[in-house]
């Protein structure tokens, strides 16, 4: 068989042509392609390799953190404990000052209500008592305590001062000498006599006397002018009568008011004096148990 060594270097000089072309076109991308691949690869391999180390850092971290509180939960436990009795205890004090604080204002309530309706209570006693008195002095006159009431006030007017004696004379000149003598009782025709004789000599001879009745003074006489007035009657007497009861109420009541406040005082220093006698036991048994 004859070579044809033109074909053959056709042939050879073809396939280094395709050599060349499939290097150029072909094997350096796949080569390129590959490196790239690879270094990916190893960068993901790297990546990989410092996530697990962190991680192997975190868990080891984890761990000794979790023997650290395994040591010291003990320790903890009993901070706890000891704050949470703490905070317990001074829980129990702020109630503790809380009850007594509205159980203190609540007695002061009770207190003043009590104060209140007991002075009402005797505010209305006195006024009960005076009108009973009115009452019976009213039903027991006769027309001999009123003869005894005619004579108290001409003693009244007989013993008036020249001065007092004066400015009843010049209120009535004022009013045209025209004067009003009001009685709680009818006044007789002789009686009427005896006193307008007085009233003229005393005050003023030509003085013009109106007699008039009103039940209200209560076994009384007034002589009134155009602004002055002499008279007597029991109503001063009950009306005295009546500030000095209440004079007398209120002096007790503030004798009770300052027992009150001693008390108080005294109750607020029994804490401190318990406080202190407590501390002082506390310290006696520290010492004997340090002995």
């Amino acid at each position: 068989m004859l070579i044809d060594w033109f074909t053959v270097a056709a042939q050879v000089v073809n396939f280094m042509v395709l050599m060349v072309l499939l290097k150029i076109f072909l094997y350096d991308r796949i080569i390129q392609a590959m490196d790239a691949r690879e270094k990916d690869i190893q960068q993901r391999q790297q990546a990989a390799e410092e996530r697990r180390a962190k991680a192997d850092e975190a868990a080891r971290s984890f761990h000794e953190r979790k023997a650290s509180l395994e040591e010291r939960r003990e320790e903890l436990l009993s901070e706890a404990r000891s704050e949470a009795e703490t905070q317990r205890g001074e829980l129990l004090k702020d109630a503790r000052r809380e009850v007594d604080r509205r159980r203190r204002r609540w007695l002061e309530n009770l207190d003043r209500d009590k104060e209140a309706f007991v002075d009402r209570f005797r505010e209305l006693a006195t006024e009960q008592i005076i009108a009973v008195v009115r009452a019976v002095i009213r039903d027991l006159a006769d027309s001999q305590l009123e003869t005894q009431a005619l004579k108290m006030f001409k003693h009244n007017i007989r013993q008036l001062s020249e001065a007092g004696r004066r400015e009843l004379k010049q209120s009535a000149l004022e009013a045209g000498r025209r004067v009003r003598l009001i009685s709680s009782f009818k006044v007789a025709a002789d009686a009427r006599r005896g006193l307008t004789r007085v009233l003229h000599d005393t005050i003023d001879k030509d003085l013009d006397i109106e007699y008039l009745r009103d039940p209200d003074l209560l076994l009384g006489v007034e002589l009134k002018t155009a602004d002055k007035k002499v008279a007597w009657n029991l109503n001063h007497y009950l009306n005295d009568l009546k500030t000095e009861i209440q004079a007398g109420i209120k002096a007790q009541k503030k004798g009770s008011a300052k027992k009150t406040d001693q008390v108080s005082d005294e109750t607020a220093d029994e804490p401190n004096g318990r406080q202190t006698e407590t501390t002082s036991a506390a310290r006696e048994k520290g010492s004997d148990d340090g002995t």
